[in-house]
């Protein structure tokens, strides 16, 4: 059997065996420079049609289709699969492979170790090329006489060296690398953990050669002691034991004795990035070092930690002293890490964004140079990682770079105690000999032996080889070096043309352009810029830049792109984007000056077998000169021009007797005009399935550009959140959970917060809808107090509250109606009415006692009989900051009739983001009051219509006892949308305490958070002072007047066409991510973002990328005001006339 097996494979290799006149496949000895020269016959096919490449029982061809060496061969992945599975095919009776492109050709096995070899030589060549032209176009942007031209130089030359692919020696020997793997030291991408190691092992060399004493106690680890440290805790329990730590028991015994005194270790942080750890014993200190400055790596200190208390030391603190580079790119991190490594021990400069491609060339050639140094040139020159015969596989195996310390462990011996006591210095034998010290017993005593002066002789002779062997290799470097100049002086003497007198006489320096290019690509921008010095009115915000010259170059307009497509007819068939750009620059330098292949590259299509121009490409081509974006759309309402003039003059109507209107009360009138004219608007489907809600972005468009009319309203500054914002949190959490840890609470509902909010009849008597430029806006009842007050409690246990109203007046005449239903329903909900009896409609002393006395205490003492807590039991009322509340006056009464109500403040300028009812309360209430306004809007239209379908004017009913009594049942609505206890805990989760905590119940009793209360109390007494001080008194309220509540015009409010659960949605996710449909404005509101609201829409996605600047850089046009993104408009295409309307249509969800 065995010998049937070892006859069996050999006939398998004998089968994947390539003949000799098919072994094209370029040798893996020669230079990357001959490499790249070699044409190869055949290409790299699409991945997706060689993934279908099957085996077959078809006997194979006896002679090859003439065209089989230049098809093309599938990827080296795929290729190499389909080796790795041969064997099992081989003896499954497979005698050959299918390719899908050519059904009818069963090919020979060994085919797949041609297409391994062929893929594995054109995927290189394309890499090394890749690299290979980075480095080249360094020559663009380096300076002429920059140390960096050298190095490129010197790069360039090696690589007419360098084998393309074979196992590298000296420093890459030690981490198993070959030559492909240095690819990525020459471009803009990240390096793997082989090659960092290998450039450490360079570092560890130059320590070891050199003479600073210092040095000799300083230790740079591999990436093998920072995988060590992430093993797992079991096999830490036998740290003592276990192989594996054997290094690391050497390292930390080293660091015990006073052997060594740092240790220097690169890190990876999450498998993305590099960092270097420094740990000094001699100060007893850990330092870290991140070019983007990242946070510390916590487990891996915790690591570290746990390995030196292994080796008896305390914990060591955290320090800043290991200096660092700053890293502005994604793909440099471990060339400064390596950078970090050499300026704490040699004192290199430090990495710069400037340096990096410079330093990832030196590291190359570090490694290379070693490499070629140890080369025999008797090697076989056809040694390459890919045999016919052998199975493909690639494996990375990281080898521990050489121990700086030696890892013998001494044996623990017998210790023999032979010095003698003062005792027996005076008897025997010693009375007759004098004391000497060790010192002089030495001098006296000791020779060196004959071996040992060999010893001695031998170690002087390898120190000067040492020496001299330096040396010889620092004269080898100034020679290639000078070597190198002199090719540099001959290309720069080659480039200077010798002035003759034909070149004087016709001078064709190109003379600088009238008009730039960019500019004369982009005729349109001289018409939008006349059209809009034509209009007449000036109103808006001034521009806060003068028109200026374009930027960006279009490429496609028809003055350039002609030249581009010659130019690529010129270049062939492969469209290599540089050499494009130096055809184009030769052709004509004055106008494509600013290409670069950066951008040429982005216009070339390379999935195909053959690259080709981008359809968009093209398809900007054909615009011509025209410009990006499409003619504006008819509107909605195009079709129904007298509809259109009905709900002009209903607005105007509205305005002309003084009534002030904002988007709310514009979209009832609207949406009433729709329903009853044409109804069947509303059931228009767009292409991407959304329906025409007439949503509020629609209506502000829709009165700008039929009425030209601007929301015309007062403005205020926004209240400014502390700069110690977190820490004021901070400190509420830790103030909160010492009350409810001192005063034993035990349930969530004895932890109330309150706060009062008003609620506008009207739109804001200071701001309505006007004509734009008008310089009087005319409001009925501008000096009236058309709003009230509502204060909101929730409890952390999820409940709300019943309201307090407070009504503007000072007789119950001021409230609303008893007689409505909705005065019988807020009855039942518990909802307390009242007057303010003052000239305003905000709350004072007596009201808040009121609240307390008949809604706060008699919903605690229900809770405390359902929990069976005592009548004395504490709780806690979180209030904010207002003057009533802070008062004297209010603090002392409760104090003295409630004494179990422990009253906290919300720290002042944090009720946005510490206070639970702003947090997550208030929006959704104020957006449930906001849409039944509305529903009242639009049901009283269509109820005026109803009455006279024919009437020309909609006269809204704005007096102030309808309103009143209307509020009623939009405080209705709004308590039933937000008493649910899932949004309330919301409210109080959302309201965050550091990075850890929130006010959550659960949170404020956690076990972390009386740890952390604990460890404040011990540690940070500033702080606990300032808890503690501050724990039942607040320092006096400033004598000031209380500000009047800021009427929110529309602009400040969620649109009443967004839903109230899409609003508690966005609440939930922390406002961090919005709603699918949504979109958000610039202060956080929610807006309806889909095709069937689209006023008018324009700009082509794929045209973005087509241009770039004057200068070859592609940045984002700013003139002016600056522009928005438009998509192409094809709302409303499906309009179906005649479709029965729904009854009750301003009460669905979408409006």
């Amino acid at each position: 059997m065995p010998d049937l097996h070892v006859a069996s494979e050999a006939k398998f290799q004998d089968v994947l065996s390539v003949p000799a006149q098919f072994s094209i496949a370029p040798s893996g000895s020669l230079s990357v420079a001959a490499l790249l020269l070699i044409n190869l016959p055949t290409v790299l096919e699409n991945s997706a049609s060689a993934a279908r490449i099957v085996f077959s029982k078809q006997s194979p061809l006896l002679q090859l289709p003439t065209d089989f060496v230049s098809r093309p061969v599938p990827p080296f992945q795929t290729a190499s699969s389909l080796r790795n599975r041969a064997r099992g095919a081989f003896r499954d009776g497979d005698k050959s492979v299918i390719h899908p492109s050519f059904p009818n050709d069963p090919l020979p096995m060994w085919v797949m170790s041609y297409w391994v070899a062929m893929s594995h030589a054109l995927e290189n060549q394309r890499d090394w090329r890749a690299s290979h032209d980075w480095v080249y176009d360094r020559f663009d942007v380096v300076p002429t006489d920059g140390q960096e031209l050298e190095i490129i130089d010197e790069v360039l030359d090696v690589l007419e060296s360098l084998p393309w692919d074979a196992p590298l020696k000296g420093f890459g020997a030690q981490t198993d690398l070959r030559s492909t793997e240095l690819q990525p030291l020459l471009g803009s991408c990240p390096i793997h953990g082989r090659v960092l190691d290998s450039m450490i092992a360079v570092v560890v060399q130059h320590m070891q050669a050199s003479e600073d004493e210092d040095l000799q106690s300083v230790s740079v680890e591999s990436l093998d002691f920072a995988d060590i440290l992430r093993l797992s805790d079991k096999q830490w329990k036998s740290y003592e034991t276990d192989k594996a730590f054997v290094h690391l028991r050497t390292i930390g015994s080293a660091l015990r004795e006073g052997a060594l005194h740092r240790i220097l270790l690169p890190i990876n942080i999450d498998n993305v990035h590099w960092a270097v750890i420094e740990v000094d014993a001699t100060n007893q200190s850990i330092s870290y070092a991140d070019s983007l400055g990242w946070s510390w790596p916590n487990e891996d200190i915790d690591a570290i930690h746990r390995w030196l208390g292994y080796h008896g030391f305390a914990k060591f603190n955290r320090a800043t002293t290991l200096q660092h580079g700053k890293q502005l790119d994604s793909f440099s991190c471990g060339i400064a890490a390596l950078n970090t490594i050499k300026h704490a021990l040699f004192q290199d400069p430090l990495f710069t964004a400037n340096r990096a491609f410079s330093l990832r060339m030196e590291e190359f050639l570090n490694i290379v140079y070693d490499h070629l140094e140890l080369s025999d040139p008797n090697d076989d020159p056809n040694d390459s990682s890919y045999s016919d015969s052998d199975d493909v596989e690639i494996q990375e195996t990281q080898l521990p770079s050489p121990p700086t310390l030696p890892t013998h462990h001494p044996q623990q011996k017998p210790k023999l105690n032979l010095r003698a006591t003062n005792a027996d210095l005076s008897t025997g034998l010693f009375k007759f000999f004098s004391t000497v010290s060790r010192d002089e017993h030495l001098k006296l005593a000791w020779k060196p032996s004959t071996r040992e002066l060999k010893d001695r002789d031998q170690q002087e002779q390898a120190r000067c080889q040492e020496k001299f062997d330096v040396f010889e290799k620092a004269a080898r470097k100034r020679e290639m070096a000078a070597e190198r100049k002199r090719k540099q002086q001959a290309r720069e003497k080659d480039a200077k043309q010798k002035p003759t007198v034909e070149s004087v006489l016709h001078d064709h320096t190109p003379q600088p352009l009238a008009v730039t290019i960019a500019e004369a690509s982009r005729p349109y921008r001289q018409l939008r810029r006349h059209a809009r010095s034509m209009q007449k009115c000036n109103s808006g915000r001034k521009r806060k830049r003068e028109d200026t010259e374009a930027r960006h170059v279009n490429w496609q307009s028809p003055l350039l792109w002609p030249t581009i497509e010659t130019a690529a007819i010129r270049v062939g068939y492969g469209m290599s984007p540089i050499e494009i750009e130096r055809e184009l620059k030769r052709v004509d330098p004055s106008r494509f000056h600013g290409i670069s292949a950066q951008v040429i590259g982005r216009w070339i299509d390379q999935s195909g077998t053959r690259p080709v121009w981008r359809a968009s490409v093209l398809a900007r081509v054909q615009k011509g000169n025209l410009p990006l974006t499409t003619a504006t759309p008819p509107g909605i309402l195009a079709k129904y021009p007298e509809v259109t003039k009905t709900i002009i003059e209903d607005l105007r109507a509205l305005r002309a007797v003084g009534v002030a209107l904002d988007t709310m009360r514009c979209r009832g009138v609207i949406i009433a005009r729709i329903t009853v004219s044409c109804p069947e608007i509303f059931e228009a489907t767009a292409k991407d399935g959304s329906k025409f809600r007439c949503t509020e972005s629609w209506v502000k468009k829709f009165v700008h550009r039929t009425l030209n009319w601007t929301f015309r309203r007062a403005t205020r500054a926004a209240q400014k959140t502390p700069s110690n914002a977190d820490q004021l949190c901070l400190d509420q959490f830790y103030r909160l959970t010492l009350t409810i840890r001192d005063c034993a609470i035990f349930d969530a509902s004895f932890y109330v917060n309150i706060d009062q909010t008003n609620i506008v009849y009207q739109p804001a008597n200071t701001a309505t809808y006007e004509e734009v430029g008008s310089k009087q806006v005319a409001v009925i009842g501008q000096e009236e107090k058309r709003a009230f007050t509502v204060l909101v409690g929730i409890s952390a246990s999820g409940d709300a509250l019943p309201f307090q109203v407070i009504y503007c007046g000072k007789t119950a005449r001021s409230l609303p109606s008893k007689t409505t239903q909705q005065f019988k329903d807020a009855q039942d909900l518990g909802f307390e009415l009242c007057f303010s009896n003052t000239d305003t409609y905000w709350s004072t002393f007596q009201l808040m006692c009121d609240y307390v006395r008949n809604i706060l205490v008699p919903y605690w003492t229900r809770q405390k009989e359902l929990v069976g807590a005592p009548d004395d039991q504490e709780c806690i009322l979180q209030l904010d900051v207002w003057s009533v509340h802070k008062s004297v006056q209010f603090r002392t009464w409760l104090d003295q009739q409630y004494p179990w109500i422990k009253y906290r403040f919300v720290p002042g300028g944090c009720t946005g983001i510490a206070q639970p009812c702003d947090v997550g309360v208030q929006r959704p209430f104020k957006l449930a009051v906001k849409r039944s306004q509305h529903a009242d809007i639009v049901e009283e239209s269509l109820t005026l219509l109803k009455k006279d379908e024919a009437a020309h004017v909609i006269r809204l009913d704005t007096t102030l006892p309808t309103l009143r009594d209307r509020s009623l049942q939009w405080l209705i609505n709004g308590y039933h949308a937000i008493n649910k206890p899932d949004v309330v805990k919301q409210s109080f989760f959302q309201c965050k305490a550091g990075t850890t905590f929130n006010l959550s119940f659960e949170s404020l009793t956690s076990r972390e958070a009386l740890h952390a209360l604990r460890d404040v109390q011990k540690n940070d007494t500033m702080t606990w002072e300032r808890i503690k001080t501050a724990q039942y008194k607040t320092p006096e309220a400033d004598e000031e007047v209380e500000p009047p509540f800021t009427h929110a015009a529309d602009v400040e409010l969620d649109p009443s066409d967004v839903l109230v659960d899409t609003v508690l949605q966005h609440i939930a996710l922390g406002e961090s991510s919005v709603p699918h449909g949504y979109s958000t404005d610039d202060l956080g509101n929610l807006l309806v973002d889909n095709e069937s609201e689209s006023y008018e829409r324009g700009v082509l996605d794929d045209m973005i990328g087509l241009q770039s600047t004057a200068d070859g850089s592609t940045e984002v046009e700013a003139e002016g005001r600056g522009k928005r993104r438009r998509v192409a408009n094809t709302q409303f295409d499906g309009l179906r006339v005649g479709v029965t309307v729904t009854k009750n249509r301003f009460d669905s969800p979408g409006v």
